[in-house]
């Protein structure tokens, strides 16, 4: 599944889900729970995915100076952890059912599809600089995606994603011949994600105890500013051509994250137009941890990989395990390396 597609499977969900949450018919309780369902799942997807972006085969690259030639690289990782999405399809599906329990007909168009299991992309344009007189070397890496033209049915969505890291590893073994290499590091990764839908649907239901032609529009905007920080042990052997490694991660994450929403509804009676629904217009803004950030739980991960090393050209493919959350991640690298 491509990135846009994953987006478009993506919003499928979120449409119909904010449509149900932002009917004339939902309860604001559930909807504040529903967004705090939501980005808990969010925030604890991403750092699965982001820890992922700067993963080098080599446990540890070389010296940038004094050393000839120098070591460095640069290149592209694409990266996905795959989530199950029962949580968020029995939230929607539970406030669509009381929507069709006040009114007959009216959840009728609020149909959605999507897998039981989906991958949570990203990518980073990402270089390792080699160290200069001391053994370690540092990583840096950045993404950004902005897409402004998401639809599905009556449904327009955006997304705005960037995130960006580093890391820092010392090599407590250098490698040789018959010995690997190992590091030990340190890094630190910002994620900001903002997701907007924009919804209006017509529909067949209940305005108190007359049938009516319902249009229900409703706007939703949520965001979120996530903090990463992890540390890290690697080793890596090279045969030939082929670097596998394997290492283990610890990381903690805070957050802080936004959502509101407004919604407004009409109706018509044998096509002739009503007005505003009883009761049918409403919103609400919350913040969470706006006043300061807290920190999570420490999240283990075990990871390993192969790295394929022809002249300067590096791809590695790899996969990550998380023992607490049990969400497994992949990801793959293009590079260029001396």
């Amino acid at each position: 599944m491509t990135i846009r597609k994953f987006l478009k499977s993506f919003f499928a969900f979120a449409a119909a889900f904010l449509l149900s949450t932002a009917s004339v018919f939902g309860a604001s309780g559930d909807i504040g729970k529903s967004f705090e369902s939501f980005t808990d799942k969010m925030t604890e997807v991403l750092p699965e995915t982001t820890t992922q972006l700067g993963v080098w085969s080599d446990a540890y690259i070389g010296k940038l100076f004094p050393s000839a030639p120098p070591h460095f690289g640069l290149g592209v990782t694409v990266a996905g952890t795959f989530i199950k999405t029962k949580e968020f399809s029995s939230v929607a599906e539970a406030i669509v059912n009381e929507i069709n329990g006040a009114a007959a007909g009216a959840s009728k168009d609020f149909n959605f599809s999507i897998p039981n299991t989906i991958p949570f992309p990203a990518y980073s344009v990402n270089a390792r600089l080699g160290g200069i007189v001391l053994p370690f070397d540092v990583g840096l890496y950045g993404s950004y995606l902005k897409i402004n033209s998401l639809k599905f049915e009556d449904f327009t969505g955006a997304i705005t994603y960037y995130s960006f890291g580093g890391d820092i590893r010392y090599a407590v073994m250098k490698g040789s011949t018959l010995l690997p290499k190992i590091s030990v590091g340190a890094g630190y990764i910002y994620t900001h994600m903002a997701l907007g839908v924009k919804g209006s649907s017509t529909y067949d239901g209940m305005v108190g105890s007359i049938p009516a032609s319902v249009t229900a529009n409703t706007d939703m905007n949520t965001n979120f500013d996530l903090h990463t920080l992890f540390v890290q042990a690697q080793v890596s052997k090279k045969f030939f051509i082929l670097t596998p490694y394997a290492g283990m991660r610890a990381y903690v994450t805070a957050s802080k994250s936004h959502y509101d929403y407004a919604y407004a509804s009409t109706y018509e009676v044998g096509g002739v137009p009503q007005g505003n629904v009883p009761n049918g217009s409403g919103g609400e803004a919350h913040d969470y941890n706006s006043k300061g950030f807290a920190w999570g739980k420490i999240q283990p991960q075990l990871y390993a990989g192969l790295g394929l090393n022809i002249f300067f050209f590096d791809c590695t493919l790899g996969g990550c395990w998380n023992p607490r959350n049990n969400l497994w991640s992949a990801n793959v690298s293009a590079r260029f390396k001396l």
